[in-house]
């Protein structure tokens, strides 16, 4: 599975996003639509098989045959397994919990249900994540886990002690635990007020945008941008919090880093976005940073109100921030266009609006395709054939005319 992250700290806007594999699998928990509602229904649980085995896990422990005891429990295992992965949640926990009323120190059904109430009650995943690390102790996932419960409860103390664990004694360049541990020590030091603090969440977000630089995971470098941005949004909150409006050199190393930071988000972002022009969360991404760039370069003004280049370079935030809001609606357009698609396939004007989405974002060879099947639909219509051609020109390079 992928582990799921969620942020919290105070004054920085809350997102998630998956990581590389941990230990253990947890169905997520989303809204069901037909194909999903099918899954579920395909899948039959069956009650006297799991009865039989665990009165048989029952039987084997009395024996004191761990060996038998571990493998019904692991057939056992299998099914909840099934069960979650096409959506029956309550199955999924009720037979964890059955097993654990067997066994209660079972590792797989404790780290199991602890991963699965990390999405639903972090109280009680923090204690789940407890009792495994007695009989598992040292697991970085666990301790990563309870550690990000924490920080969603904002018990920030609690929470850097365990991913500070994590990230010096097991995992240094966990990405997760690195993120997580910079926002407990954001949350701590706000409640505190303590600059060092503050520094250290610094410190430990810079490590965790190195990590993704660093890895070779390809999941993991297209947090990038989010990253970064988060990095930015420190940097930017450092220096309101901590250095003040003394314009100090400290101060502007600090403004002028979170600029190249949050630009190099930008870039990403919008490489991303031209590689995946269905998908808009990396133009929300890139929006969030111009946000954060024009409080950057409103600090600087404050600074020095008499520099020109800060409102110059606001002028063009505003500008590039408006031809994004822009794509972004014409992709928002294109998802009901394709919507209205899959709803009546056999309409060929929802066709039409589908191929003219995409050719408003520069996908030209959709839009030639979607028009193929709306001329199939109705191969007489010359206005059809017409405005294929059209998109078929649009795709060809333009060549200057001789010299004679």
């Amino acid at each position: 599975m992928k582990r799921c992250l969620r942020f919290y700290t105070a004054g920085l806007l809350l997102l998630s996003f998956a990581l590389s594999p941990g230990l253990a699998q947890v169905p997520k928990k989303t809204t069901l639509d037909s194909s999903t509602t099918r899954a579920a229904a395909e899948f039959k649980l069956d009650t006297e098989k799991v009865e039989s085995l665990l009165t048989k896990a029952k039987d084997a422990l009395l024996k004191g045959n761990d060996s038998d005891t571990n493998k019904y429990l692991g057939e056992l295992t299998q099914i909840a397994i099934a069960a979650g992965e096409q959506q029956q949640y309550e199955t999924y926990e009720n037979i964890f919990l059955r097993i654990l009323k067997v066994k209660d120190d079972y590792p797989d059904a404790l780290i199991k249900l602890a991963d699965y109430y990390r999405q639903t009650n972090p109280m009680w995943a923090v204690d789940y994540y407890g009792r495994y690390l007695e009989v598992n102790p040292g697991n970085a996932d666990a301790y990563y886990g309870r550690g990000s419960c924490y920080l969603t409860r904002g018990s920030y103390t609690l929470a850097i002690a365990d991913l500070r664990y994590l990230v010096e004694r097991l995992k240094p360049k966990d990405i997760g635990g690195l993120t997580n541990l910079a926002l407990a020590c954001w949350g701590r030091a706000g409640e505190i007020n303590d600059p060092e603090l503050y520094k250290q969440a610094v410190g430990y977000m810079k490590s965790a945008v190195q990590a993704a630089q660093e890895t070779k995971n390809p999941e993991m470098q297209k947090k990038l941008p989010e990253l970064k941005f988060r990095l930015g949004k420190l940097l930017l909150d450092y220096n309101n919090k901590v250095l003040g409006k003394a314009q100090s050199s400290e101060q502007k190393a600090n403004l002028f880093e979170a600029i190249d930071i949050l630009e190099h988000a930008i870039q990403e972002a919008k490489k991303a976005i031209n590689h995946d022009m269905e998908g808009r969360q990396n133009l929300r991404q890139a929006l969030l940073c111009y946000d954060v760039l024009s409080d950057v370069y409103t600090a600087m003004i404050s600074m020095n109100p008499k520099d020109p280049a800060p409102y110059l370079q606001l002028a063009q935030i505003t500008r590039e921030k408006a031809a994004l809001q822009l794509k972004e609606s014409q992709i928002l357009a294109l998802n009901f266009y394709l919507k209205a698609v899959d709803a009546d396939t056999k309409r060929p004007e929802n066709l039409i609006l589908l191929a003219k989405g995409y050719n408003e974002l520069g996908q030209s060879k959709k839009a030639i395709l979607t028009m193929d099947q709306a001329i199939k639909l109705v191969p007489d219509s010359k206005e059809y054939r017409k405005m294929r051609t059209q998109f078929v020109a649009s795709t060809q390079p333009t060549t200057k005319p001789k010299n004679k």
